[in-house]
């Protein structure tokens, strides 16, 4: 690591924490994932999946870019043992931080969000801890009261469904806008960014490779360029199942994955990314279940019960039996701004219990909500190829 400093902490998370570096090279800015692990072997190094997964699907514009994997010895009396450093792209902004369109020349400030109170902890340089009871966030200082933002810079406008009761949104941009008013993000913009995520998902499901844990902090924005990150959850399409039962973050579980012992498939994916495609339109999550029980309960509640043979296909791959009394669903809750029919029908799609019924990645691409997406991409293309091929 001696050709880079550190800046700072960007997160941490159960197996590495993330540091904002600066290249004594170049001068750019990376992020540096150090695995808390520690391995005896190069060869258990390249047999980690993140480092597999980002060696197979970069370079891809919208897939979090590796540019390199630095070892450095642990302890130098014990020849064998490496930590091992990911230098990824450095990008400026989470998707969770996108939902409030600031005007220019208003102030953007980073917040960390308490979720234990819900409110706003403090500016950029705050630490936050895990409560050792619920692993919850908690701010460090005392800082935060109940509804209340408590900074010496001005305050935001507070995205409630950035909340969320399993992490940290680390960074929210947002303005001003009076008492608790808030600005979702334009249907365009909506559909720029979710074009873009389906892409990824489309590339990395072509190169055999599921995500297991989409959802807003593993989706990041740079310049309009959205790149989903964090690969440490991936799985090969190909591999075994079962899988790991307690995978993704409960709001974006599937409900194969809520209600099997492990058999799933890439198309959970599909379900996590309509929970994030409704969370940017509406600022609000679909689904915010407290716990399994209920986070299936909130999904009845919406949705409604399954079809009976998508039930008896789920209990064939669980020990436990069970049943739930018919409910017909209240449906998706309408975002604030009038989204098309295109992308409700979309919407809709992605959200579908029966995975075998759920929409693919590669299928949504070609979806008539991305028609204008589709279009403005062949003509680019165009555009490229004459520039490099003149007649």
């Amino acid at each position: 690591m001696k050709n880079y400093k550190a800046i700072g902490k960007i997160g941490e998370g159960t197996f590495s924490e993330v540091m904002k570096m600066q290249s004594l090279k170049d001068g750019n800015y990376y992020a540096c994932k150090q695995m808390k692990q520690h391995f005896d072997s190069i060869d258990q190094v390249n047999s980690l999946r993140e480092i597999q997964a980002l060696r197979r699907l970069n370079p891809h514009p919208n897939i979090l870019t590796l540019y390199e994997v630095v070892l450095r010895r642990w302890d130098r009396r014990a020849q064998k043992l490496w930590s091992v450093h990911c230098i990824l792209e450095h990008q400026l902004l989470f998707l969770a931080g996108a939902a409030t369109e600031s005007r220019p020349g208003e102030p953007v400030l980073r917040v960390r969000l308490c979720c234990v109170c819900g409110c706003a902890a403090c500016a950029a340089e705050l630490r936050v801890r895990l409560c050792c009871v619920c692993r919850r966030a908690a701010c460090a200082t005392g800082l935060c009261g109940p509804g209340s933002v408590q900074s010496r810079s001005p305050p935001v406008a507070l995205c409630s469904a950035l909340a969320s009761l399993s992490s940290v949104r680390r960074v929210l941009q947002g303005r001003h806008v009076g008492a608790g008013r808030r600005h979702p993000l334009s249907e365009r913009r909506i559909m720029h960014y979710m074009y873009q995520l389906c892409k990824s998902l489309d590339h990395m499901h072509r190169n055999g490779i599921f995500h297991r844990d989409v959802k807003p902090e593993n989706i990041l924005i740079k310049q309009d360029v959205l790149k989903l990150g964090d690969f440490g959850s991936c799985r090969s399409v190909y591999s075994k199942q079962p899988y790991t039962e307690y995978i993704s973050t409960r709001w974006y579980r599937a409900p194969e994955c809520l209600l099997t012992d492990g058999f799933y498939t890439y198309k959970m994916d599909l379900w996590s990314a309509g929970c994030v495609f409704y969370e940017i339109a509406s600022l609000q999550p679909l689904f915010p279940g407290d716990n399994e029980l209920d986070q299936i309960s909130k999904i009845h509640d919406v949705i409604g019960t399954p079809a009976q043979r998508t039930l008896t296909k789920f209990k064939q791959s669980r020990a436990m039996s069970f049943d739930f009394p018919f409910k017909k669903g209240s449906g998706i809750p309408p975002p604030p701004t009038n989204l098309s029919p295109h992308c409700l029908s979309l919407l809709h799609a992605m959200v579908v219990y029966d995975p075998d019924d759920r929409i693919a990645a590669h299928q949504a691409l070609q979806h008539p909500y991305f028609q204008e997406q589709r279009g403005a991409e062949a003509r680019a293309l165009v555009s490229h190829r004459r520039a490099f091929f003149p007649t």
